[in-house]
């Protein structure tokens, strides 16, 4: 329904995962990106997306993939990583189909009520230049190259 906060538990919602992420990640200025998949894979091609903007306050790049596939994994890897020395990972993904919750590099974001405490640590998966980055079913991956 797009509403930031469960009105039955008053809990964020997924839209509120990707709007704080959203927000702690992403500049204003857009770049062009190209998207080529090995050996023009259709499933590749039909079910990622891929889009670019500087980080927050102008700092950096940021690397938005959109994988809508609901089964397939694919692997990603970036034409723009010379001079990178790491990549900050936010990938954010669902649970099973009895699984409500959102994830977070594999961590469950889930707030316990306690105030701002009670909301978890939003902190990336540092990766190596070298690293396998791998775009899980249903994703949303932000990529942050660092310099």
């Amino acid at each position: 329904n797009g509403a930031l906060i469960d009105s039955k538990n008053a809990n964020p919602t997924h839209a509120y995962w990707l709007m704080l992420l959203w927000n702690y990640i992403m500049g204003t200025d857009v770049y062009n990106t190209t998207l080529t998949c090995p050996d023009n894979n259709p499933m590749c091609l039909d079910n990622v997306r891929s889009y670019a903007f500087s980080g927050k306050g102008g700092g950096g790049k940021v690397l938005f993939v959109l994988n809508h596939h609901s089964a397939q994994s694919f692997n990603l890897s970036c034409t723009w990583d010379i001079g990178a020395t790491s990549y900050d990972l936010f990938q954010l993904t669902r649970g099973n189909a009895t699984d409500t919750n959102l994830y977070l590099n594999s961590v469950p974001l889930v707030y316990t009520g306690n105030g701002i405490s009670g909301f978890p640590s939003i902190t990336p998966l540092i990766l190596q230049p070298t690293d396998e980055i791998v775009l899980l079913p249903e994703s949303i991956t932000f990529l942050i190259r660092n310099i």
